[in-house]
């Protein structure tokens, strides 16, 4: 206030996620389509994280339908991950309920968080992340 604040500011924070979303020209409702998308971004992301060398556990899914109503799904993964495999698989499994005849999407959105380095990940002995094998 009046400019008198004498603290530093600080422009640099910690990283509390990482994600990647597109708005289309045109909404889309191919499958095929929305899983190419959602590979694409799953693989930006993925990019990101292994070069901050961060791994992390939420994955989270945006997404806009041709109402423009909005609406995140998210879930948390067993393990660490900085995998675009893995980030896409889940991704999947968050939006595979919410295809539905005559759905459109107008813009699409993946990201991670709930992060810890790449040095402090334990990786699991009987399972990949994400997923459980008997």
């Amino acid at each position: 206030a009046l400019g008198k604040d004498r603290d530093v500011v600080r422009t640099e924070r910690a990283t509390k996620s990482i994600s990647s979303e597109i708005t289309f020209a045109s909404d889309i409702s191919n499958i095929e389509r929305i899983c190419d998308e959602l590979s694409r971004l799953a693989g930006s992301v993925a990019c990101r994280l292994e070069s901050n060398e961060l791994q992390g556990r939420t994955v989270t899914v945006k997404c806009r339908l041709s109402d423009f109503t909005t609406f995140t799904r998210q879930a948390k993964m067993s393990a660490p991950t900085s995998s675009g495999n893995d980030i896409l698989e889940m991704a999947w499994r968050l939006i595979a309920p919410e295809l539905m005849p005559g759905r459109a999407f107008r813009l699409l959105g993946v990201g991670l968080s709930h992060f810890g380095s790449v040095t402090q990940a334990q990786l699991p002995l009987f399972e990949t992340a994400g997923t459980t094998e008997p």
